[in-house]
C-alpha cells in the first residue's frame, strides 16, 4: 500500500534542465545576431590620403596614365 503513494517520476529536474537549455539557445542566437550585425564602419579621418591611394600595381599605372 505504501508503494502506491511513491511517485515513479518527477518532472522538476527535467523542467529545470529544459529551461536552462532554452536560455542557452536564446543567448547563442543573440550572440550570433550581435556578430552578424557588427558596428557601423567609421572612416579613418586621421589619414584621408591613404583612402585614395591605389591598392595594386595596375591601379598605380592607370593613375599615372590619367595624369599624363
Amino acid at each position: 500500500m505504501i508503494l502506491q503513494n511513491l511517485p515513479l517520476y518527477n518532472f522538476n529536474n527535467g523542467t529545470f534542465m529544459i529551461i536552462i537549455f532554452a536560455l542557452v539557445c536564446v543567448g547563442l542566437v543573440l550572440a550570433l545576431f550581435m556578430f552578424l550585425g557588427g558596428s557601423p564602419k567609421i572612416k579613418d579621418q586621421d589619414k584621408p590620403e591613404e583612402a585614395s591611394t591605389p591598392l595594386n600595381k595596375q591601379d598605380k599605372i592607370d593613375q599615372t596614365e590619367e595624369q599624363k
